[in-house]
């Protein structure tokens, strides 16, 4: 994984309304993020990324697989589209670069 410290907005489950986080580590399978809530394992989550250099939020639907400690989950990247694991692959050779 690799560290990073970029804010976010992360949406639990069905829910609207973004909450505000921090991702913390990154790696094509997964990330730690750090938010005021904490999602029950299990739980869909998305985040609304922008990658560095870019303008536009990039959605990732994630699934909570554990906790790190308070405020801290850790989420499994899931694929919905084909495209989903390029972008990703992209967005963490940018922070490779960063």
């Amino acid at each position: 994984r690799i560290p990073v410290g970029l804010a976010l907005h992360m949406r639990v489950g069905n829910c609207l309304d973004a909450v505000e986080a921090e991702l913390r580590e990154i790696s094509v399978s997964g990330g730690l993020v750090a938010a005021g809530v904490q999602p029950p394992i299990g739980t869909d989550v998305i985040l609304d990324i922008v990658p560095p250099g870019g303008i536009a939020p990039m959605s990732i639907s994630g699934r909570v697989l554990y906790h790190a400690g308070i405020g801290q989950t850790g989420v499994k990247f899931m694929f919905r589209e084909g495209g989903g694991s390029r972008r990703l692959r992209e967005l963490v050779r940018r922070f490779k670069l960063s």
